[in-house]
């Protein structure tokens, strides 16, 4: 047995319209109803929705969707479904910024409960286009099949189902395509049509159909019940045959004949076990790495070398689909100089690092940073004749520009100046001063780079002052 599972549709769509066949084609007959049939459709819920879904990066609105094959829906944030946040078979959430849980309850029809709409007896065989009947509801329900009588007919079966978005439904010659279309099977060749349709109070419903375009032709209007309230079915028709041409142009008459369709429908349901859907927002990776050189060396960074500050981001894309920030910072120390003096008189000595120096010299250590990086240290250690006592200052000059490129100005303002040395790092004389005053330009771009002492003594005044030649 084939079955057809329809999902529930918006009510949409608009206005009326076609041919009808007046009352005089549809004599009345009074033939005993037609056998009806047991359906028993199969409820057990058939869902396309899993219970722990991975929503990728910035999503938006996730939609979620679960299917039954004949039910509601009610969706929740919260385990106890005080906060309802849908009531149809599809959710579209809100923007998703954080792993988050939805709660979905359903309710099932009873297996065994559907009714089947009683129907006027058969009367006579219209052929051609196709002829049906319409209703208001007067509760909630659902169709759950429908099938055409076989006294016209035993061939194949077409049925067409629409809702009309009007409140009343206009007579012949009046047409309307004012209606959604709720389902359409042509030529079907199976008996029973099973179907999961809601019908709200107050709907008007269109049935139209028959067996290979053979009209099971019955009295129109029609009154029946459903779930024991009091319904009338009245003539509908379209002027065309339904087994090659979908619903249009519909009208409608207050007698005549109506085409047989029967429908089945249950109110009765029970409520299933609520299932939890955990949402798991992927999110976006990022990272910052540290990179630290000493001043000449160079970096590998993405392929290229590096020797300067600068920051290196990459974009990546995750297996997940989202995108990864790397950034890379690179920092280059350079060398920490420093510098120290000492004053020996003959015999004496200084220590430095350890060791002992009597004699004039320039003591250069090599000290490994945090960085790795060597850190220079130089020791000036100057022999003087020691008459009196020397004063270490450093206010007899200003020494500038420091760094120096070609020129270095020593100005002892308005000082009388006895001695001025300029020294290298190894502590070799490079240039001697005596008794000046005033500014003193001293040219020194014939000077290696690297790092020199300007000693001014005065008195018993003594003043070491470092320079860095670039």
């Amino acid at each position: 047995m084939k079955k057809h599972y329809l999902p529930l549709l918006a009510v949409l769509i608009a206005s009326f319209g076609a041919n009808a066949q007046m009352s005089s084609d549809d004599p009345s007959f009074n033939h005993p109803p037609s056998v009806p049939i047991t359906v028993v459709p199969d409820y057990s819920v058939e869902k396309v929705l899993s219970t722990s879904v991975i929503a990728p990066c910035n999503p938006g609105n996730a939609t979620f969707v679960a299917t039954e094959v004949c039910g509601g829906y009610v969706w929740s944030s919260d385990s106890a479904g005080l906060n309802v946040v849908g009531n149809a078979d599809t959710l579209i959430t809100g923007t998703l910024t954080t792993d988050t849980s939805f709660f979905i309850s359903t309710t099932t029809a009873v297996a065994g409960t559907d009714t089947n709409m009683t129907l006027p007896p058969h009367g006579s065989v219209y052929s051609g286009n196709v002829r049906g009947y319409y209703f208001k509801s007067p509760i909630d329900f659902k169709i759950t099949a429908l099938r055409v009588p076989t006294e016209a007919s035993t061939g194949t079966q077409n049925i067409g189902i629409i809702r009309f978005n009007e409140d009343s439904v206009y007579n012949y010659p009046i047409l309307t395509n004012n209606f959604v279309d709720l389902g359409y099977w042509a030529n079907y060749a199976g008996d029973t049509i099973y179907t999961c349709i809601h019908v709200a109070a107050g709907d008007i419903i269109g049935i139209f159909g028959n067996r290979a375009d053979q009209n099971s032709y019955a009295t129109a209007p029609f009154l029946t019940d459903i779930a024991g309230i009091p319904v009338t079915l009245t003539r509908a028709g379209m002027q065309l045959p339904i087994s090659s041409n979908p619903l249009s142009d519909v009208f409608s008459e207050t007698g005549g004949s109506l085409s047989r369709v029967e429908m089945f429908y249950t109110t009765t349901f029970d409520t299933t076990s609520t299932t939890q859907i955990d949402v798991t927002l992927l999110q976006p990776y990022s990272d910052i790495t540290n990179i630290d050189i000493c001043s000449g060396d160079s970096a590998l960074i993405s392929g290229n070398y590096y020797s300067a500050d600068t920051i290196f981001t990459d974009s990546l894309v995750m297996i997940s689909g989202c995108d990864s920030l790397i950034s890379t910072l690179l920092t280059v120390h350079v060398p920490v100089f420093g510098s120290d003096s000492a004053i020996i008189c003959p015999g004496d000595s200084a220590l430095v690092n350890g060791a002992y120096y009597t004699t004039p010299v320039v003591v250069i250590d090599t000290i490994a940073s945090s960085f790795g990086c060597d850190s220079i240290v130089t020791t000036n250690i100057t022999l003087d004749a020691c008459v009196g006592i020397h004063e270490l200052v450093n206010d007899l000059a200003s020494v500038y520009p420091n760094p120096a490129t070609d020129k270095l100005t020593l100005d002892f303002a308005d000082k009388q100046i006895e001695f001025v040395r300029i020294t290298d790092a190894l502590g070799r004389t490079m240039a001697n001063y005596n008794n000046v005053s005033g500014l003193i330009t001293v040219d020194i771009s014939n000077y290696a780079s690297g790092v020199y002492f300007v000693i001014v003594r005065n008195g018993n005044k003594y003043q070491s002052q470092k320079i860095v030649k670039k």
